[in-house]
């Protein structure tokens, strides 16, 4: 298989709200993508050639994360959307005490 390159470029935003954008533009207009983990990110197109990205966010230590993707043409977005741990703990600490 030949190896064609669909990623022409990507770029990380941390915006001051704490969410965090990974845009990636790719040479087609609607390829296959998948996200392993948050540093790993696949890009398929139809004839089956696959690229993968590993790159490393500016995620913070105590805070989770609710991820989210959309794809517009030839450009990929994961959004990032942190919640802080302390939140989690709480709603198990509510559903303890109605037990």
């Amino acid at each position: 298989m030949e190896e064609n390159k669909l990623i022409t470029s990507h770029w990380i935003t941390a915006h001051e709200s704490g969410i965090i954008t990974l845009i990636i533009n790719t040479v087609d207009r609607w390829v296959g993508f998948h996200r392993y983990n948050d540093n790993w990110y696949i890009v398929e197109d139809e004839d089956g050639n696959v690229e993968h990205l590993r790159i490393e966010l500016p995620l913070q230590e105590k805070m989770r994360y609710m991820s989210s993707s959309s794809q517009n043409k030839d450009e990929i977005t994961f959004y990032y959307i942190p919640y802080p741990l302390v939140m989690e703990k709480n709603k198990w600490d509510k559903i303890k005490e109605r037990l």
